[in-house]
């Protein structure tokens, strides 16, 4: 097993351990959850398959998981938090975290102020 095989499976098990252990403290959102057991049992499968038998990995490979591993650590496993753009949330985070809550416009009025003498 290479430097680059270890480095690979540190960092799968990184990812799958900070998302197996994020609390929720609110309302929890289908979609995403799905997505991140998809994604923690995904790397722990990567990492048990490695071990087995082990195969090239990239050096590309690695470099796009340690993202992944770097952008779960920045927010505490918090998956939704990957996908949210703004400070509302991007239209992908709305379609994942089901939110239906839609911006309140505001109204245009035609009154003319009066200025009292």
């Amino acid at each position: 097993m290479t430097i680059l095989g270890i480095v690979h499976i540190l960092v799968l098990t990184v990812v799958a351990f900070r998302i197996m252990l994020f609390t929720r403290s609110g309302r929890h959102k289908p979609i995403i959850s799905v997505l991140a057991y998809i994604i923690m049992v995904s790397a722990f499968t990567e990492v048990i398959v490695h071990i087995t038998m082990p195969a090239t990995v990239s050096l590309a490979q690695v470099m796009m998981e340690a993202a992944l591993a770097l952008a779960l650590i920045a927010h505490h496993g918090n998956v939704a938090e990957l996908f949210k753009a703004t400070k509302d949330g991007s239209k992908l985070s709305q379609l994942l975290c089901w939110t239906s809550q839609k911006k309140k416009r505001k109204t245009k009025t035609n009154k003319h102020h009066e200025v009292s003498p």
